[in-house]
C-alpha cells in the first residue's frame, strides 16, 4: 500500500469520526424554538 493511499484512508476515518461526533453532539442538545402540537384538544404552541 503506498503512503498516499494510507494518508487518504486515515483522513477519511478522521472525517467520519468527526462527523459522527458532531451528529451525536447535536442530538444531545436541547431543542430550541417553538413546538406546535395538533391533537384532539386542538392546536397547542409552546416556546422552548
Amino acid at each position: 500500500m503506498n503512503r498516499t493511499l494510507a494518508y487518504l484512508l486515515i483522513l477519511g476515518l478522521v472525517l467520519l469520526a468527526a462527523g459522527l461526533g458532531y451528529l451525536v453532539y447535536q442530538d444531545r442538545q436541547p431543542a430550541t424554538g417553538i413546538k406546535i402540537d395538533i391533537g384532539k384538544s386542538g392546536v397547542s404552541i409552546q416556546s422552548q
